[in-house]
């Protein structure tokens, strides 16, 4: 997993302890995270998809290439358009999947997208335990 780490690094002409000092972490956990010893946190992942403007899912490998700009809104527009047909449907009466959908759709489409690529990590991890 860290290869894409390095490879975004070298890209961006920026040192392990650069990046590190810039999103609030240690040295010795970026170490760790390229000895395969340990991953980091989530919000640590946040922060350093952020600082290179990748998603999450592409740090931890779940994504096999950037996405195209735009691509995370085109998702969403989908999930949203599936999630309002489903609540349309007089058989589909789950009261706890309606509060999860009101929920998502309070949110800004920031947070919205930030909370999808959230899943995608936590798919990503599922299937990693599953090797």
């Amino acid at each position: 997993m860290y290869e894409r780490l390095d490879s975004l690094l070298k890209k961006h002409g920026i040192t392990a302890y650069r990046l590190a000092k810039e999103v609030g972490m240690s040295q010795s956990s970026l170490s760790e995270w390229k000895r395969g010893r340990s991953i980091p946190k989530y919000d640590k992942l946040v922060k350093i998809a952020r600082y290179f403007n990748v998603p999450v899912s592409y740090l931890t490998g779940s994504e096999t290439e950037l996405p195209a700009p735009g691509a995370d809104t085109a998702l969403l527009e989908k999930l949203t358009a599936l999630l309002k047909e489903k609540l349309a449907d007089p058989e589909w009466s789950d009261e706890q999947s309606k509060l999860n959908l009101a929920l998502f759709n309070s949110l800004s489409k920031e947070k919205q997208a930030e909370a999808l690529r959230y899943l995608r990590y936590l798919v990503s991890l599922q299937e990693a335990e599953k090797l």
